[in-house]
């Protein structure tokens, strides 16, 4: 009868419901994990630089004031050493393909990028606050921005932030998030009939 029916179509909506919600939360345990990964690693808090934490030259005063030992030896073709290259690039780089992020950034409080995976965002630019609260929220806690349609690829996005503690300062790490894998799952209807439709929704506190 039709309240049988109507029962039965409820237990089915919840347990629909229940497996998308699954989903998501463990999607985004991955994610946060890999932020908290970022923010904890060393080379990260230092900023990649490992000037400081050379050992001091006793003889860099020698070679700066000897000129003319300086001259001689670049006339006979031996160059100074290059300062090693930075490795914070490199870093970022593999936490990108390890946990799937679509770009890393560190920025300022105020969205000057420091450090960045985005060739088109290097360090220098300033990065535009997404939905106006990224920055401010990001400061304290990890923050779930909103999500935006990418017109240029057809996907949908989100940016992440989360507070950075270094040897410089107070920074952000922001994660660009490609969110095409997560809603594949939305679009499969099975179960919800022919007017079914899932919403995703972001609970304001």
């Amino acid at each position: 009868n039709l309240k049988t029916n109507k029962e039965k179509f409820l237990i089915n909506l919840n347990v629909l419901a229940d497996s998308r919600a699954e989903h998501f939360n463990t999607y985004f345990e991955k994610v946060i994990t890999g932020i908290r990964a970022i923010q904890q690693a060393d080379i990260v808090k230092t900023g990649g630089s490992t000037a400081a934490a050379a050992p001091a030259d006793p003889f860099a005063l020698m070679a700066l004031i000897d000129t003319e030992t300086e001259t001689e030896d670049t006339a006979a073709g031996i160059m100074p050493e290059e300062a090693p290259a930075d490795p914070l690039p490199d870093y970022l780089a593999r936490q990108k393909e390890i946990f799937g992020f679509d770009q890393i950034l560190i920025t300022s409080t105020a969205g000057n990028i420091i450090a960045s995976t985005d060739p088109a965002m290097q360090p220098g630019r300033n990065f535009k606050d997404p939905d106006g609260s990224t920055f401010t929220a990001g400061q304290h806690g990890i923050y779930i921005g909103s999500v935006f349609r990418d017109s240029a690829e057809n996907n949908f996005i989100t940016h992440i932030a989360a507070p950075l503690n270094t040897d410089a300062g107070n920074r952000l790490l922001i994660i660009k998030l490609n969110l095409r894998d997560a809603y594949e799952l939305l679009n499969k209807r099975t179960g919800l009939g022919r007017t079914g439709e899932i919403f995703l929704a972001r609970k304001d506190l």
